[in-house]
């Protein structure tokens, strides 16, 4: 979620140097999170609460980060 708000806060420039640095500390399904999370951005009509978009961020695990 913090790659999602410094993209928002400070662009994506910024939240991909963010998501680089974490990848490379072993936090290897960041950039699925950050994929999923901007799904459920888009669709919040459909997942009123992120608590409805959980099997959604789960399932992001199961995709191979590379």
């Amino acid at each position: 979620m913090k790659a999602r708000y410094i993209d928002l806060n400070y662009g994506k420039q910024e939240a991909d140097n963010f998501i680089d640095k974490e990848y490379k500390n072993g936090f290897i399904y960041i950039g699925n999170i950050e994929n999923t999370l901007k799904v459920y951005e888009e669709n919040r009509n459909k997942y009123r609460t992120i608590e409805d978009y959980y099997d959604k961020i789960i399932e992001s695990f199961n995709i191979d980060p590379d």
